[in-house]
């Protein structure tokens, strides 16, 4: 049996060892979660009975800091779905060393894939910063393949009340929302500053 972290401020350690993507792609949105927003979304959902011995899914996994935790968390099962076959790769070299037998990466589009309902989403998806509204067709596979969803999206109090609404429209539910502040990094040419300070939101969804 997995021995559990002791504290949030454990499992941010843990976690902070997930590898960065290899070569960001910007048509992707390619943004590793840091550690101390993966850890107390991961943290918050077992501490909600979402995460300790239940099925999850990690949807646009990178290269896993969702997954990792998750696993390190007790999770029964952990499908990892990744469209990049690099950046799963590089995950995957790194998750075995930790010997779980219970993860599963698979490579696929989030959008087209079909698999089994689980427990539990875990997602950072696209935020739709290329494409307007990205997120929320993310957030429809999210919907369809987990009873709780975990999703990690740019905030704005528009932006949150849009999805709220558009979540009950589905005939879901917003049950928790927590929102993290971001430092943005600089890893596209279009990127003007150093570091720019944006606001996350994480919303807790039923279906």
């Amino acid at each position: 049996m997995v021995q559990l972290p002791r504290s949030q401020r454990d499992l941010e350690i843990i976690i902070s060892s997930t590898p960065k993507f290899p070569n960001p792609r910007v048509e992707l949105e390619q943004y590793m979660t840091p550690p101390r927003i993966a850890a107390a979304l991961t943290v918050w959902a077992f501490h909600l009975g979402d995460i300790f011995e239940m099925d999850v899914y990690d949807l646009c996994a990178g290269t896993g800091i969702f997954s990792r935790a998750a696993l390190h968390l007790g999770a029964r099962r952990v499908i990892s779905i990744e469209i990049d076959h690099e950046v799963l790769y590089v995950g995957k070299k790194h998750i075995d060393q930790e010997g779980f037998e219970n993860w599963f990466p698979i490579l696929s589009d989030v959008l087209s894939f079909q698999g089994k309902p689980a427990d539990t989403v875990l997602m950072n998806p696209p935020f739709g910063m290329q494409s307007k509204y990205r997120d929320v067709e993310f957030l429809n596979s999210a919907l369809r393949l987990g009873n709780i969803v975990y999703s990690l999206h740019w905030h704005s109090e528009k932006n949150e009340k849009y999805l709220r609404a558009w979540v009950e429209n589905q005939g879901a539910r917003v049950t928790d929302s927590l929102v993290f502040d971001y430092e943005l990094p600089k890893q596209f040419a279009f990127h003007k500053k150093s570091k720019k300070i944006t606001r996350l939101v994480v919303l807790r969804i039923e279906n």
